[in-house]
């Protein structure tokens, strides 16, 4: 096939085009690392069956096994979502038992996955009026990166939570789009659409995101509502569409209201009473000491700060008190004022870890030690697109709402994970979806602004 031919196809179906693209290379990379990579080329690193030592796959992938299993003994009753508690496993144990007790069962679902996030990503980009191409770069910058590695090629579940996520955020901004008077009905549907099956898939792999997802809503709900109004009333917005806005955001929050919670995230039995307590609720004990109770804020917004507390507190358990590439060890939150006293240290890890510091310093394991040396190249490459790109981004594209819906969505889950996960490998692979985003946006506002001045030079 000619060059134009390929360039004619791709300008026709960009997104179809890339997902085959993203898929190919996912599932590529996937089958050359379990066959090859690991066993063949570097077989210190090997932990058997395609999976590298050091990593929580090896424990997934025999529960898995062990599900598929009674599975095949009992029928599908046996299944169960997070079998021991892992989710991970549960999504992995059917294709355990459909296809083999093998990682490389998943190499499709994996591929796919990974392809429709780098998708999403790449019409996010689109949505800011740059050419296909630009947007095509930025979603195979989120695509192509070795440490989308760790869940294309193992067992993890943040292929369906960076799916379910940017689905939901590229459905959040259709919507916007719509209420904005930007966009058409077949739009919002698809938007709609968008957002129920990403907060599904997000919320399964991770229950904490359907909790974290109705807090998004309704700040959404909440600036939204007023552009409606505002686009209502300049008659750019009708009535039946005005009302079917209104009526959809108030039904995503009541759904999410009853959709199911990440219960280690409740307070536990109290230990003590008084007017430390939050409402009703009983008091939680931080690390031995008891949850202060603003005197100024909402209880809700408190027992949120409350929440961020509690997960904190169960990465610094036992379990992670000897993992590697902790920061902030010892730190814990007894208070809102805690919590926001820790911001600007949350905004600097959350978007700037692991430092310069911590590249070349060995993990507690062959796995880890890798994984430093490839987070060093790729920080390499993230801090001019978000030290240099993201603000020229804000000069670029400051009017318009998706920039700042796009910003503030991925900012929030950044600066979330960084309060909660002082583990900074884990951190690294949690705001992947979310940093890698705002990265792509980056770059295509260095590579549109680049093209910009050579076309002023006539270059």
């Amino acid at each position: 096939m000619h060059i134009s031919a390929i360039t004619k196809s791709f300008a026709d179906r960009p997104l179809t085009i890339a997902w085959i693209v993203f898929a190919i290379y996912g599932a590529v990379a996937a089958a050359f690392v379990q066959f090859l990579a690991l066993p063949v080329l570097a077989p210190s690193l090997h932990a058997g069956h395609g999976l590298l030592v050091g990593q929580d796959s090896i424990g997934y992938h025999a529960i898995a096994a062990e599900l598929a299993a009674s599975i095949g003994q009992a029928g599908w009753s046996a299944w169960t979502l997070a079998p021991q508690g892992h989710t991970a496993a549960g999504l992995a144990a059917p294709f355990y038992f459909l296809i083999a007790p093998e990682p490389w069962s998943l190499i499709p679902i994996n591929a796919a996955l990974h392809a429709t996030a780098g998708a999403m990503v790449m019409q996010l980009v689109r949505n800011l009026d740059v050419d296909w191409q630009i947007a095509f770069a930025g979603g195979a910058l989120w695509v192509g990166l070795p440490s989308t590695l760790q869940w294309v090629t193992q067992i993890q579940k943040d292929g369906y939570f960076f799916a379910g996520m940017l689905g939901a955020l590229l459905g959040f901004t259709m919507v916007l789009r719509v209420v904005c008077a930007r966009a058409d009905a077949p739009e919002f549907r698809i938007g709609i659409g968008l957002l129920a099956a990403g907060i599904a898939a997000a919320g399964i792999a991770r229950p904490y995101g359907f909790q974290l997802m109705q807090v998004i809503a309704v700040v959404f709900a909440f600036i939204a509502i007023p552009i409606a109004l505002a686009s209502f009333h300049h008659r750019k917005l009708t009535v039946a569409r005005f009302v079917i806005v209104l009526c959809t955001l108030a039904g995503i929050i009541a759904a999410l209201g009853f959709a199911p919670r990440d219960t280690r995230l409740d307070p536990a039995a109290p230990a003590a009473t008084g007017a430390s307590a939050i409402g009703a609720a009983p008091v939680e004990l931080i690390a031995g000491k008891p949850w202060r109770r603003s005197e100024i804020l909402p209880a809700f917004v408190d027992g949120a700060f409350m929440r961020l507390a509690i997960a904190r507190r169960g990465y610094l358990s036992s379990s992670y008190a000897s993992a590697g590439s902790m920061v902030d060890l010892g730190l814990q939150f007894h208070s809102a004022q805690d919590v926001l006293a820790y911001l600007p240290r949350a905004i600097q890890i959350g978007f700037l870890a692991p430092f310069p510091a911590q590249w070349l310093t060995p993990g507690t394991s062959r796995g880890g030690t890798a994984m430093r040396l490839v987070a060093m190249i790729e920080m390499f490459i993230l801090y001019p697109l978000l030290i240099a790109g993201l603000p020229l981004a804000a000069c670029q594209w400051w009017v318009r709402p998706e920039f700042w819906l796009i910003t503030a969505f991925c900012s929030f889950f950044i600066i979330t994970y960084a309060f909660v996960t002082p583990n900074v490998g884990s951190l690294y692979r949690m705001r992947y979806g979310f940093l890698m985003t705002l990265a792509a946006i980056g770059l295509a506002a260095l590579w549109s602004g680049i093209g910009d001045r050579n076309n002023q030079k006539g270059i």
